[in-house]
């Protein structure tokens, strides 16, 4: 009895190491948030995005405060204090960073292959902004909004198919708090 189950384990095993794999690959791999003086803070995620069975088209731009289900090209996110309440105040600038191909302003990665993203964000507090010493202030840049596009197998714009990361996925798109000084 022993021996069969072991041949069965180790035929599983062995079906599992060569059979063709086509997982959508895509993980946070590292988030910084650093003040740079008084009223700037920097902010990057970095994420690595891959898929065997297609191409992927990956945003450029980042816009604040768009949601998972926005209806919109470009990657999303919002400060957070605390690690809940809504930062609104002051401005910010961000962007997509990658060394991908870009093509119609989008990162291109081919089918089978793998790219690495940073999205880096500056944040400039605004005036109406107060720190206050009997009271926590750690900001956090979360990621909200993630779409991308996958060109199927036969490479033709007919076969685009619009997808984008859910919450549960993006919730470890986040920075370390950053308690301000």
């Amino acid at each position: 009895m022993i021996n069969f189950k072991l041949k069965v384990t180790l035929l599983a095993l062995a079906l599992f190491v060569i059979a063709p794999h086509t997982s959508l690959a895509y993980f946070t791999t590292a988030q910084s948030a650093v003040q740079l003086n008084s009223d700037t803070l920097l902010y990057t995620v970095t994420y690595k995005f891959g898929m065997e069975r297609g191409a992927l088209h990956m945003p450029i731009g980042a816009v604040r405060n768009l949601q998972a289900g926005d209806a919109s090209p470009y990657l999303g996110y919002t400060l957070l204090n605390n690690g809940e309440a809504v930062i609104a105040s002051g401005t910010t600038a961000a962007f997509v960073f990658s060394d991908a191909k870009v093509v119609d302003n989008e990162y291109f990665v081919p089918k089978g292959k793998s790219a690495t993203f940073t999205l880096v964000t500056l944040v400039k507090l605004g005036k109406d902004f107060t720190v206050s010493e009997d009271e926590k202030t750690e900001l956090s840049l979360q990621v909200t909004s993630l779409p991308f596009n996958m060109v199927g197998a036969d490479g033709s714009n007919e076969s685009i198919t619009k997808l984008k990361l859910n919450p549960s996925e993006l919730q470890y798109y986040i920075t370390p708090e950053l308690k301000l000084k």
